[in-house]
């Protein structure tokens, strides 16, 4: 009967021994790097409501947006941009020059826009023609470390006019887009725009994703203009990721 007794402690203290030590395991730390998650081969579809509605001051909705748009972003390699390693995020639009965005990730400092390529239409020839801009400074998109509290300013170049935006990082929240649920970390932002107008925006970004959803309300002068980005397919290099 003791043996009996003994045999079946032994078994509770090794199954509790167990649990213990499956619940005493630490959680893998997300890194800064991994909200932002640029890493060669990743791929996000995204549907943007690009216009969304202008509401008047009282909320009344003045106008509706145009149908949303569906747009591809794939970080396609690396390139040196003023000395510095850049990863090479290209917007796919299936153009031999397709609008890119060169960004330093730097540990230390943060996620960095150094150059930036876009398609201008010019009207001495009717067309469409692919520019290249370096930023020096170079524009600082994120701060690290993204914790609770950091905050930073950053001037945006939307080529005739430029935003100042205060940004800060608000915690961590549950997110559900098509591509799936996320817990993402919220950044809040709001500036000017040297052309006048007022604007606030939201920011979510979810580990080993990247950014999931984007919310942008904009004052003009026929009243507030919203728009929303949001995740549809997210594929991810998993090779490149350190996955199997």
């Amino acid at each position: 009967m003791l043996k009996i007794l003994s045999r079946a402690a032994a078994a509770v203290l090794l199954i509790t021994m167990l649990y213990l030590g499956a619940s005493c395991t630490p959680k893998q730390k997300v890194s800064d790097e991994d909200y932002v998650n640029l890493r060669i081969g990743n791929e996000w579809k995204y549907q943007i409501s690009s216009l969304g509605e202008t509401r008047s001051d009282s909320g009344q909705i003045i106008k509706h947006g145009d149908k949303p748009a569906v747009i591809t972003y794939k970080v396609t390699g690396q390139e040196d941009v003023d000395g510095k390693k850049c990863v090479v995020r290209e917007n796919m639009v299936g153009e031999k020059f397709n609008p890119r965005e060169y960004y330093e990730v730097d540990p230390a400092v943060g996620v960095q826009l150094r150059k930036q390529g876009f398609r201008l239409m010019d009207p001495k020839i009717g067309k469409t023609q692919y520019i290249q801009v370096g930023f020096n400074p170079p524009q600082l998109m994120l701060k690290f470390p993204l914790t609770q509290g950091q905050n930073w300013t950053r001037k945006i170049n939307r080529g005739n006019a430029f935003d100042t935006a205060m940004f800060v990082v608000k915690g961590v929240e549950k997110v559900e887009t098509p591509a799936g649920k996320y817990d993402a970390l919220k950044i809040e932002s709001s500036g000017q725009s040297s052309q006048g107008g007022e604007f606030t925006a939201q920011q979510w970004y979810a580990p080993n994703v990247g950014l999931v959803k984007e919310t942008v309300q904009a004052k003009t002068a026929d009243g507030t203009v919203v728009s929303e980005t949001i995740l549809q397919e997210y594929k991810g290099n998993q090779e490149a990721a350190g996955k199997k």
